[in-house]
């Protein structure tokens, strides 16, 4: 994904064509491509400077900071204050798409001689 075909970048706003860049918050092949010959000397830090603050270390040492809890098994739940058994959890409606440009499945329309 993203390597097949050529792409329009624009690393002002940090995205490109193939998507991956504006998706994943990482620079695609596209982006990599135009951060060298946009700062040939320094590509390697401007690439850097192109990623999202989510993939520093920095980053993950703070999410990692605090102590994470796991939940016991439903069998040894107790004392659930009824307020919170009462909440009635239900799926998303979410619209399944398709493509490259995203659009939603239609059935074909075939013409009909007259």
């Amino acid at each position: 994904m993203g390597g097949d075909f050529n792409a329009c970048v624009n690393l002002t706003t940090r995205s490109c064509t193939c998507r991956v860049f504006d998706i994943d918050k990482i620079p695609c092949i596209h982006a990599t491509a135009a951060a060298g010959l946009y700062r040939p000397q320094h590509t390697g830090s401007y690439i850097y400077s192109l990623c999202s603050e989510y993939y520093t270390s920095d980053y993950w040492m703070l999410v990692y900071a605090e102590t994470i809890y796991l939940v016991p098994p439903e069998s040894q739940w107790h004392n659930i204050p009824e307020e919170v058994r009462a909440i009635k959890v239900v799926e998303p409606d979410v619209k399944m798409f398709r493509g490259i440009n995203s659009l939603p499945f239609t059935r074909r329309m075939y013409s009909q001689e007259i």
